[in-house]
């Protein structure tokens, strides 16, 4: 069984909406974390993770989070593609709609 099932990490809100964005698997980032083909320290302590999928060149924002033996994913993304304009535009709607109905 490969290792990437054993790495286990939990996503930020960010890191979420951007994996929907820019069409990135829970398998993709476990086998980035796992296996990366590169990694560059970040800021804030992060470690950027980078593995090739596809020619697709995936970047992984993280950092260990050792009291709770996990990985916190902070953000993600996929080198050279650009987000889809109506998902990110929908998303800063629905945002401003939850700020709106919060007031």
């Amino acid at each position: 069984m490969p290792d990437y099932e054993f790495v286990p990490f939990v996503l930020t809100n960010h890191a979420k909406e951007r994996m929907q964005l820019r069409d990135i698997t829970s398998h993709m980032i476990a086998e980035a974390l796992a296996n990366p083909h590169s990694t560059q320290e970040a800021r804030e302590g992060d470690t950027k993770y980078i593995r090739f999928f596809n020619r697709r060149e995936l970047h992984v924002i993280a950092f260990y989070k050792a009291n709770q033996k996990k990985w916190i994913i902070k953000s993600t993304w996929i080198r050279g593609e650009n987000d889809s304009l109506f998902l990110d535009l929908y998303q800063s709607f629905t945002r401003w709609l939850g700020r709106l109905f919060k007031s």
